[in-house]
């Protein structure tokens, strides 16, 4: 990723060239839509056209920037915008439900496809001869470009793929919190629901059995069951306190060292070795009092 603080020299004239080409592509895009020069119905007006083409691009931008936020969600914690950014939360906790996933992405898939399809209709271009069109067109130039669609896949590419995808990846949380994600969310839900795509789930069964895939659920390790049998008790008097182990102590090989009257006395982590001073026992371990 660019950062533009920090583009090198190198990067100016590929921002110049590529917003050059993003505007020559959007002006004959447009022209051929509103011309009714498009493989489109020719019973629809080409303003109306147009209008339908801005709304599929739309679409398409919530589809693919709702895929990456909600991905991108999973590495920050809840919490930390549990109550700046509400409705981000909710639909966060409520794709991380169940099998919300990848319903989720089946059915976007199932949008976005559609929605491809539906705009590679509505800019096709096709023009009759060199002069019926906005500008001189030769035949190559017709062939290549413009009856391929190459052009109108410049605009739909960069302006409802890779830039919301983009403001998604750095900004998730706030992605999420427009009210237009919360019924994108559910309108793949609904689409996975109608039962068009409910094959996949046993094509997908059959091709990880043929391929001997295994599913990976790291709460049935070895590694896992170590760490739980590392979690102990200490008996206080009548009181009876639990220690959590961390993420350094928990996966660490040396085992925990107790006095005579079975108390943590202190247990050397990565970090430690390096330290002279005494480890804070509060910030490797916590002890808490059961209900």
């Amino acid at each position: 990723m660019v950062n533009l603080n920090e583009a090198k020299f190198l990067d100016y004239p590929r921002f110049i060239m590529s917003a050059l080409l993003l505007i020559f592509s959007s002006v004959c895009t447009c022209y051929a839509i509103i011309e009714q020069k498009t493989s489109f119905w020719h019973v629809m007006p080409g303003w109306a056209a147009l209008i339908l083409f801005i709304t599929v691009l739309f679409w398409l931008g919530v589809m693919e920037g709702l895929q990456v936020a909600l991905v991108e969600l999973k590495r920050q914690d809840p919490e930390t915008y549990k109550h700046s950014h509400p409705h981000a939360y909710k639909l966060g906790q409520m794709a991380a439900k169940r099998d919300n996933v990848e319903r989720f992405l089946m059915g976007r898939q199932m949008f976005v496809v559609f929605i491809v399809f539906f705009a590679a209709k509505l800019t096709t271009i096709h023009s009759e001869g060199e002069e019926d069109f906005l500008f001189p067109v030769p035949d190559w130039f017709r062939s290549i470009f413009l009856e391929t669609g190459i052009l109108a896949c410049v605009l739909v590419v960069i302006l409802a793929q890779l830039m919301p995808q983009i403001v998604a990846a750095k900004h998730p949380v706030a992605f999420l919190e427009f009210w237009i994600m919360k019924p994108g969310y559910y309108a793949c839900i609904f689409l996975e629901s109608t039962g068009i795509t409910h094959i996949t789930w046993v094509i997908s069964h059959c091709l990880a059995r043929l391929c001997g895939m295994q599913e990976d659920d790291h709460r049935n390790s070895e590694l896992y069951e170590k760490c739980l049998n590392e979690e102990m008790s200490i008996k206080i008097g009548s009181k009876k306190l639990s220690r959590q182990e961390t993420e350094d102590s928990a996966f660490s090989d040396e085992p925990i060292l107790k006095d005579k009257r079975g108390r943590i006395i202190r247990q050397d982590t990565a970090e430690s070795e390096f330290l002279e001073q005494p480890i804070d026992k509060t910030k490797y371990s916590k002890l808490y009092l059961p209900n």
